[in-house]
């Protein structure tokens, strides 16, 4: 499967996927780094060793819809602002 493949998108762009089971989401890296700190996510490595420092695979069991909600935001934001 080719990355973001099954990704959710806003305007071409992906805010959220499933990868190996787990959802995960685009969030500025202060909100990545308040999850990681809080036990509620884990830094998201694509596979080549070095992490994505906007990205977080979240860890609790409810659906994601916030944090989904959230990085949708995050990325309409990001496309406004450039």
């Amino acid at each position: 499967m080719k990355f973001g493949e099954n990704a959710q998108k806003v305007k071409g762009k992906i805010y959220a996927m499933q990868v190996r089971g787990r959802l995960v989401v685009k969030l500025p890296k202060e909100r990545v780094a308040k999850l990681v700190a809080a036990g509620e996510a884990e830094p998201f490595d694509p596979g080549h060793g070095r992490l994505m420092k906007e990205w977080a695979v979240i860890l609790r069991d409810d659906d994601g819809g916030e944090l989904a909600r959230e990085a949708r935001a995050f990325v309409l934001e990001q496309q406004r602002s450039r």
